[in-house]
């Protein structure tokens, strides 16, 4: 123990005796480093603002100003932002409204997203679930094209 302290008093000592020329040299050293960058606090612009801010409004339930905000941020893309109405789908889905978030969805398929199969499931569900007779056959069909544009991964299940 005596060995260990009497080692770091030595380390001390020694860096005070070695003069002002290797403290200078400290700072240097601090400067050359990079600065962590989080990007989530960096200014964002309008359209990533309004798609942050639906998403804070969904996570918290509040889904018709998380709408108003995804609509916006798409609006801000004029209209192409795949994203916006995917989120704006599984807004109205989450509550419900399942004739609002099919029609979200077909928003969404149409701008061609790399997750269009899984979309296209997502439609039938949404056309399911309204219980309505006649968008039944809709259903079926947006399985089908789910099952066929995923190469036949997915299962059908209706």
């Amino acid at each position: 123990m005596k060995r260990v302290l009497f080692s770091c008093l030595m380390l001390v000592l020694g860096s005070v005796l070695t003069g002002p020329a290797q403290l200078a040299s400290i700072p240097q050293q601090q400067s050359k480093q990079e600065t962590f960058r989080n990007p989530a606090m960096e200014e964002q612009d309008e359209f990533h603002q309004a798609l942050n801010k639906g998403r804070v409004l969904m996570h918290d339930g509040d889904v018709d100003d998380a709408v108003k905000e995804f609509r916006k941020a798409a609006t801000l893309k004029n209209g192409q932002c795949a994203e916006c109405f995917n989120f704006i789908a599984q807004a109205y889905f989450a509550i419900g409204k399942y004739k609002d978030a099919a029609i979200a969805y077909k928003q969404t398929i149409a701008l061609k997203p790399d997750n269009e199969a899984e979309l296209n499931n997502a439609l039938g569900v949404s056309i399911y679930l309204q219980d309505d007779k006649k968008t039944l056959e809709e259903a079926v069909a947006a399985f089908n094209r789910a099952i066929e544009m995923s190469g036949g991964k997915l299962v059908k299940v209706y």
